[in-house]
């Protein structure tokens, strides 16, 4: 029923004459967004990682590198910076869609307890406010 709705609105708009017809996944909403960075927080207060602290933003790009290991097999995309460092090219939650932002924010929980992480009180609160974000 609804890919014969979607075909009729796309047979109309081709006949109408229009210009361009863009199809694009439902991306991550703000909600979602809102739900992990108290998580991340939670991380960066409470976790280390390769002998030292990490900030949220830090643990973003390691969670979401791991998450993209563990989830849908890829490997980091790594390559040599202008000054011969290494450089991870990055990944972005807002380039995610709904359903693997859920995938992802279920991965940091899984994570949380590997880690042993305490959730705060603001993280506790983001689940029950967006409990649809997870």
């Amino acid at each position: 029923m609804k890919w014969q709705m979607i075909r009729e609105m796309i047979l109309a708009f081709v006949d109408s004459g229009g210009g361009a017809l863009q199809l694009i996944r439902d991306l991550r909403s703000l909600k979602q967004n809102a739900k992990m960075w108290p998580m991340l927080q939670d991380f960066e207060k409470q976790a280390r990682w390769a002998g030292a602290a990490r900030s949220k933003e830090d643990w973003k790009i390691i969670l979401l590198s791991a998450w993209r290991v563990a989830e849908r097999q890829e490997n980091p995309r790594l390559i040599t910076g202008l000054e011969g460092e290494v450089v991870a090219l990055g990944y972005r939650t807002s380039k995610l869609s709904k359903k693997d932002f859920c995938s992802f924010i279920e991965y940091i929980y899984w994570q949380g307890s590997q880690f042993k992480i305490q959730w705060s009180e603001k993280s506790l609160a983001a689940y029950d406010s967006y409990p649809e974000a997870a």
